[in-house]
C-alpha cells in the first residue's frame, strides 16, 4: 500500500508544478481560472490526505 500512496503523491506533486504553470498564464475572472482554482482545491486535498496516510503507514485492508 505504501508504494501506491508514493506514486499517488509523486502524481499529485506533478499536478500541482504543471497547475502552478498554468497559473502564470491563467487571468483572474476568467473560467479558466476557475477551473484552476477548483483543480488547486482537489489536488490540495489528496495530495493532504495520501500524505497523512503515508505519515501513519495506513495498511489499508491488509491483515499483515
Amino acid at each position: 500500500m505504501r508504494e501506491f500512496f508514493r506514486i499517488v503523491f509523486g502524481v499529485n506533486m506533478v499536478l500541482l508544478a504543471l497547475l502552478a504553470l498554468s497559473f502564470t498564464v491563467v487571468e483572474p475572472g476568467t473560467g479558466a481560472f476557475v477551473v484552476a482554482v477548483l483543480s488547486l482545491v482537489v489536488i490540495a486535498t489528496t495530495l493532504t490526505i495520501v500524505s497523512a496516510l503515508l505519515y501513519v503507514d495506513w495498511r489499508g485492508l491488509d491483515p499483515r
